[in-house]
């Protein structure tokens, strides 16, 4: 989480977007993980720590997409960046 904190305090327009206008510029999620194998991990993790700290997508909406629940999405995410 460090890391998606350091790269929108990199970005000073977009953390100082309020979170509707914010998700009406970012890319959707199918987009997001066209080409992607949804069932390899690491490839998967790759696109959840972008979505999550680049589109600020949350665990919740990245769990529903994927049909994982937000736990396992959140796990994901801190195994990538360690």
């Amino acid at each position: 989480m460090a890391e998606c904190r350091a790269r929108l305090s990199d970005d000073l327009e977009v953390s100082e977007l309020i979170a509707e206008h914010r998700a009406l510029l970012r890319q959707s999620l199918d987009s997001l993980f066209e080409g992607t194998d949804r069932t390899n991990k690491d490839s998967r993790a790759r696109v959840l720590v972008d979505a999550h700290c680049e589109h600020a997508y949350t665990l919740e909406a990245l769990a529903s997409h994927l049909g994982i629940h937000y736990s396992t999405v959140s796990r994901a995410i801190k195994a990538a960046e360690d």
